[in-house]
């Protein structure tokens, strides 16, 4: 059931007057789907109102990570330019905000693996999944199939599978460190860090475990958490963009 106040925050990101990532304008498609994720699914009830759906409010959910504000989840997806059919690797899975806008993103027919370091959290992520996948109406998801993967010597999961715009869309939560990407499920069309990393592109694992023609985008950030938002796209030679300044908690290195 569609919630007003969500509906309230995404006017609130497409309305806003000012540039985001060297951007003025919010895409429809980014729009639309962030409308079906409500953030109180994620973040929880323990926070006020006003702080939920402000659309640049960061809440933090623990373990010293954040919610980022969702003007910052809908730029970042924007600039990712994803598409149904997809496979995108996501580093740093947090309470699974973004992760529902990219699995709608990448829907019907894509496949999201995202990793996680902090073991509650992905079990909470998996937990906030499910709940928000029951919130969309039926007539359109069918039904939810959820299991717990199997367990290999490192590595626990959950495997989501969610009926989204009549095919099936796989959303695989894996407890890690992807710091230096995730070899298993390579290539990647799209890889996206939700927190921030002091790298180069070219110093980097996860540029080589993208598809030709693939994205990386990632916050590059200095030791105090600010920096900018690079783009980095595989082609010969490496295309590289920087956008803004940004403001990010630091992913740990391996």
């Amino acid at each position: 059931m569609a919630n007003k106040k969500n509906d309230r925050l995404v006017d609130g990101i497409i309305k806003a007057h000012y540039k985001y990532l060297d951007e003025t304008n919010l895409s429809d498609r980014v729009a639309r789907e962030m409308r079906k994720v409500d953030r109180i699914i994620f973040v929880g009830t323990c926070h006020k109102d006003e702080d939920i759906y402000n659309p640049k409010k960061i809440i933090e959910i623990g373990f010293e990570q954040t919610c980022s504000q969702p003007t910052m989840v809908a730029h970042m997806a924007d600039k990712l330019r994803l598409r149904p059919g997809y496979k995108l690797l996501e580093v740093g899975t947090g309470c699974g905000y973004s992760t529902a806008v990219h699995a709608l993103l990448i829907s019907p027919g894509g496949t999201l693996i995202s990793v996680e370091r902090h073991l509650e959290l992905m079990r909470r992520s998996e937990d906030n999944l499910v709940k928000w996948y029951n919130t969309l109406p039926k007539s359109k998801t069918g039904n939810s199939k959820r299991y717990q993967a199997q367990v290999n010597e490192s590595l626990t999961g959950f495997d989501i599978e969610l009926i989204l715009k009549n095919e099936i869309t796989k959303v695989l939560l894996r407890y890690g460190n992807a710091f230096n990407g995730y070899l298993r499920y390579q290539p990647y069309d799209r890889i996206v860090l939700t927190a921030g990393a002091n790298i180069e592109y070219d110093d980097t694992p996860l540029v080589q475990q993208l598809k030709d023609g693939g994205i990386l985008l990632y916050p590059k950030i200095d030791y105090a958490g600010i920096g900018s938002m690079c783009l980095v796209k595989k082609k010969d030679p490496l295309e590289r963009n920087e956008y803004g300044t940004v403001c990010f908690v630091r992913l740990v290195p391996q």
